[in-house]
Parts: C-alpha cells; structure tokens; sequence
C-alpha cells in the first residue's frame, strides 16, 4: 500500500505540474503579464512564483516516484509530503480568508490531496523500513 501511495502522490503531482503549466499559466499567467496598472515588479514576481510552483511539484513527483523504488529514502517523502500539505493548507487558508475565487481553481485541494497520498504512503510503509541517515 506504501509503495501504491507514493506512486498516486507522484502521478498526481506530475499531473498537477502538467495543468499548472499548460492550463494555468495562459489562463492565469498571461493575465497578469496583460494586466494593465501593475508595476512590472510585481508583474515579474508573480510570474516567477507561478513557476516555482510547477517546479515544487515536479520535484515533489520526483521525490515520490524515487521513494517508491527506494522505501529507505523515507525522509525524502516527508519533505514532499511536508511541501505539499503546507502548499494545501495555504490555499485553502486563502480561498477561506482571502477571496472564494479561488474555490474555482485546484488550489485549495488538489496540494492537500498530493499530500495526503504521501502521508498515507509513509503511514503505511513496512515499519522494517529504516530512513537513511
């Protein structure tokens, strides 16, 4: 089940990277660079923090497909699952807090449910299973 788990977290992050990217970005990405009033440093800014969350993810997918093949590597899934719930629990603390726009976008779930995968992986992992030191 550990192994079933980490491979779904890195399926669904590769998944999330692909819509993030090719869905979002034109959606989103090319609306602030149109926007018209903003400074360019926060044009900019924004633009490069979109993209850093396509690489969160993909390294996140990475980090879950290589516990998958190596279970000692344990700690590398509590980074990524770390990541990806902290990323879960600031979008719905913004969809909450901030605007329900964004209850219209995958973030306030989709980083929790990456998350949730890697936590049920290394809940679930053979308790033989050492992390590497």
């Amino acid at each position: 089940m550990s192994r079933l788990a980490f491979i779904l977290a890195a399926i669904a992050a590769l998944a999330m990277a692909f819509a993030h990217a090719f869905l979002g970005g034109p959606l989103v990405v090319d609306a602030i660079r149109n926007a018209s009033g903003l400074p360019e440093v926060v044009i900019w800014l924004s633009y490069f923090t979109w993209h850093d969350g396509t690489v969160a993810l993909l390294v996140c997918s990475a980090a879950f497909a290589f516990v998958a093949m190596r279970p000692n590597e344990i700690v590398l899934a509590a980074f990524a699952t770390a990541m990806m719930a902290g990323f879960g629990a600031l979008g719905l603390a913004t969809a909450i807090m901030g605007s329900d726009s964004l209850w219209q976008t995958p973030a306030p779930f989709a980083f929790g449910i990456i998350g949730g995968l890697g936590l049920l992986g290394i809940w679930r992992r053979p308790k033989s299973v050492m992390p590497s030191v």
